[in-house]
């Protein structure tokens, strides 16, 4: 039953509403009232109703909640709660749940009062005061401010267990006020320790895992006014990494843990762990979805492959297998972390890949020119097709151009026109004109990357106009913050992101009504447009001559054109859709099944199951331990961002540079 009615809340001669319903609490009620009436604390403030004329005070979450179960079953749409102040002569009802009772941290949380947020209040004018402790153990805490002897500053708190719940600790007794002046407060040098930082930055690390240790910084110094060292920032958020998402070395031990919950929740997956036998030490592990190796099927026949760096301690690469759906978005479907990005584990990742792939389906591999890609792909899948990466391409032709050249910019749009043309006569007037302006050191360049690879009028595969892979960095970029903790729980997040994707999508193709794909759709509609103009002539009843600027021959029974734009995009071009439509024919039965929205519901008729982590084991199992993979530290200030890839080119170019 959703139950939730409007709290007003009363102080004074001001009010302001506020829903509450059977998840509120006094401490978050208390906070919300603190930071719109800024000079109370939640310590200095009690709560109460009146039913009856009698006024009820609300002290647990219990008395919140059934005050507005109480007014839902009455039908009354609001109730109005009354703030009163409390004055600290004796003991006080407020408690927080302790963890380290002899903690500053701690004391700021008592003081503070709010247990789920752990943020010290903007306004507490004493937050910067320092203090000592009068009594620190395991059952009780006393501090008093440091001034108490040379000022007489009263300012004083006693907390104690509560009884019978000992996992509550109470204030006692206190007395709220400093009278050691203003002149005393030191905010440069704060009450801060690492462990009261990662009590305050849990939930943005939660949310954004990449946070900078700088930004943790500034956002002290913007919300609290607090002068943050660097030092307590870094090691605060290590800690809460480790609270939020585990510990970095023991993730690796509770991989074997996470392949049986896989195996059990989402049985047909892939998945393959790699360990050195003597060390024990981590080296590589696989992982492939059921839901994803079944989708894929229904995907387009092209396979990006990238790799990109772990930021963790241990470092790593992860390795992903990406392909493209019927609406042009990436669908990420295997993926493998590693040590580095070689050919050793480019070989292992790809055998892994051929077995979860349909041998019967020939596929177009994308990548950039690292020099395991070059040598694994073809050992792999010799019956396929590897194109490679045009934008890659280019940062390798770049190596080759002297200086600030004005001249270098139109040698590029030169390359670009070699690598996009259909035809080879086009492409051999386009590559005499490439080596007559860049020279020599140009034509040995282009000559050096055999033309299969990377010309539309040589490859032989379908590539459907992708001439960069580009889907590959948008999965990188979207698991961005995921590479920034331990493994176990880098892979489920992953996991989590793409199920809810999977989700999503299936939610969305259910309100299509087209045959195609939204995107697709619109696509066809331009080149329906981009045709009206044009005349067409009928040769026969599959051959047609269609004139537009020039004429080109559509052969819909071959399913060609001669701009050969059809066979390079694997869509039917602007003189096709023509011919089409001079006959009255169906321009659907010649659109390739792999852009229909047939095709996209296949994709996401699978889903990717939960795998629930509660029987996860906290300590590591000694018989089945797994240690972190001994990845030396490299000498220098650790690498942030990824170095440019050029691949076989580095070596390629060096050798031109000293012609």
């Amino acid at each position: 039953m959703e139950v939730s009615i409007l709290a007003v809340i009363c102080f004074e001669r001001d009010s302001f509403g506020v829903r509450i319903g059977l998840d509120s609490t006094v401490c978050y009620l208390k906070n919300v009232i603190c930071e719109k009436w800024i000079s109370l604390t939640p310590l200095s403030i009690a709560l109460y109703f009146c039913r009856d004329n009698k006024k009820n005070v609300i002290e647990t979450d219990l008395e919140l909640q059934s005050l507005a179960c109480f007014a839902h079953a009455k039908g009354e749409p609001s109730t109005d709660i009354f703030v009163s102040l409390v004055q600290h002569q004796g003991s006080t009802s407020a408690s927080v749940q302790s963890e380290e009772s002899s903690s500053i941290s701690q004391c700021l949380r008592i003081f503070d009062g709010s247990i789920e947020k752990k943020q010290p209040l903007k306004s507490d004018e004493w937050a910067s005061y320092k203090w000592d402790f009068e009594k620190n153990d395991k059952q009780r805490v006393t501090v008093s401010c440091k001034n108490r002897k040379e000022f007489g500053c009263p300012w004083r708190v006693h907390a104690s267990y509560k009884l019978n719940i000992p996992s509550k600790f109470m204030i006692k007794k206190m007395v709220p006020d400093h009278t050691c002046g203003v002149g005393l407060l030191d905010l440069k040098k704060p009450p801060l320790t690492s462990k009261l930082v990662k009590e305050l930055i849990l939930k943005d690390v939660r949310d954004k895992p990449s946070i900078k240790p700088l930004e943790i910084v500034n956002m002290f110094k913007r919300e609290y006014g607090f002068e943050t060292p660097y030092y307590y920032a870094h090691a605060g958020k290590e800690l809460a990494q480790k609270e939020v998402f585990g510990d970095v070395g023991r993730s690796y031990d509770h991989l074997l843990w996470y392949i049986d919950a896989l195996k059990n929740t989402n049985p047909g997956s892939h998945v393959v762990l790699d360990v050195d036998p003597v060390t024990k030490n981590f080296k590589r592990f696989f992982v492939a979805f059921d839901a994803c190796i079944q989708a894929f099927n229904s995907c387009r026949p092209l396979v990006f492959l990238d790799a990109t760096f772990l930021k963790a301690k241990y470092k790593g690469h992860l390795m992903a297998a990406t392909g493209k759906n019927a609406n042009d978005g990436f669908f990420p479907f295997a993926m493998a972390i590693v040590s580095s990005e070689d050919a050793e584990n480019w070989d292992w990742f790809l055998d892994n890949l051929k077995l979860i792939l349909s041998p019967a389906r020939r596929l177009t591999f994308l990548s950039d020119r690292n020099l395991g890609l070059m040598s694994s792909v073809p050992k792999a899948f010799p019956q396929d097709f590897h194109g490679y990466c045009l934008w890659h391409l280019k940062c390798n032709l770049r190596k080759n151009l002297s200086g600030k050249n004005p001249r270098n910019k139109y040698i590029e749009t030169l390359f670009d026109k070699c690598a996009y043309v259909a035809t080879h006569s086009d492409f051999k007037r386009a590559y005499d004109d490439l080596v007559r302006v860049g020279g020599y050191k140009v034509k040995k360049f282009v000559d050096n990357v055999p033309f299969e690879h990377w010309v539309n009028a040589y490859f032989g595969g379908e590539r459907y106009g992708e001439m960069c892979f580009n889907v590959a960095e948008s999965f990188n970029s979207w698991i961005s913050n995921e590479r920034h903790i331990p493994v176990t729980s880098m892979l489920d997040q992953i996991r989590l992101k793409m199920m809810k994707m999977m989700s999503e999508r299936r939610e969305d193709s259910r309100t299509w009504t087209s045959y195609l794909c939204l995107k697709i759709e619109l696509l066809l509609v331009n080149k329906i447009k981009a045709g009206w103009i044009w005349r067409v002539s009928k040769s026969s009843d599959s051959v047609f001559e269609v004139h537009s600027s020039g004429s080109h021959i559509v052969d819909l029974g071959c399913m060609s054109c001669s701009c050969y734009l059809w066979k390079v995009y694997g869509f039917p071009c602007e003189h096709a859709i023509c011919a089409i439509q001079s006959v009255r024919g169906d321009v659907y039965r010649f659109i390739d099944r792999y852009f229909t929205v047939e095709a996209f519901e296949n994709t996401y008729v699978h889903s990717i199951k939960p795998v629930p982590n509660f029987d996860m084991p906290s300590e590591s199992n000694e018989d089945a331990e797994i240690n972190p993979p001994n990845n030396p530290r490299q000498p220098g200030r650790p690498c942030t961002k990824r170095k440019e890839n050029t691949g076989a080119a580095i070596e390629e170019t060096k050798a031109l540079w000293s012609v």
